[in-house]
């Protein structure tokens, strides 16, 4: 089971999504998503209050995954679809429902004094995804991008989520 989750899931789910997604390849993906965070736009916005604190783990995505993902759904192959103009962010992410997908959530991770806005762009799956997400206390799963400069590649990080108060049911 860990040799699945770990490994050929992730490879099956990149080789699910290529056959959706046309046009350039990985090399032009990663240095069109690639981004320094810009910590002006972590203002949070002015209902903060309501919003929700959470505390458990963030894991990543391989390279170029999370951006295929994106284009499958501004493509309108899924159930939740993005659109083609996407809002600002620092970086991206999947959460545990479906229910989340297009919310901005504020992530500290830990270690660092400021919090990202990360926009949630996928879910955990029912083909075991998201009782993984669950059973971990996974709350999301970044983008290689974020990943790389939260200096987290290949394990977990710590974080902190400020969700909208509908987002809490991702939790």
């Amino acid at each position: 089971m860990f040799l699945f989750r770990k490994v050929l899931k992730p490879v099956l789910l990149a080789l699910t999504f290529a056959v959706f997604v046309s046009g350039a390849g990985l090399a032009a993906d990663s240095q069109e998503f690639a981004r320094e965070p810009n910590y002006e736009l972590s203002r949070f916005p002015q209902d903060i209050e309501q919003y929700h604190l959470a505390e458990g783990w963030a894991s990543q995505y391989g390279k170029g995954v999370m951006q295929r993902v994106i284009r499958v759904r501004q493509a309108g192959r899924t159930s939740r679809s993005l659109p083609m103009d996407l809002p600002q962010v620092d970086g991206y992410a999947a959460a545990l429902s479906a229910d989340a997908i297009g919310q901005i959530w504020y992530i500290q991770p830990e270690g660092h004094s400021h919090w990202e806005r990360i926009l949630i762009v996928d879910c955990g799956g029912a083909d075991g995804g998201a009782s993984w997400m669950a059973r971990n206390n996974i709350l999301v799963e970044v983008d290689y991008e974020t990943a790389e400069r939260w200096e987290t590649l290949g394990r977990g990080k710590r974080v902190r989520v400020l969700a909208p108060p509908d987002g809490i049911r991702s939790f």
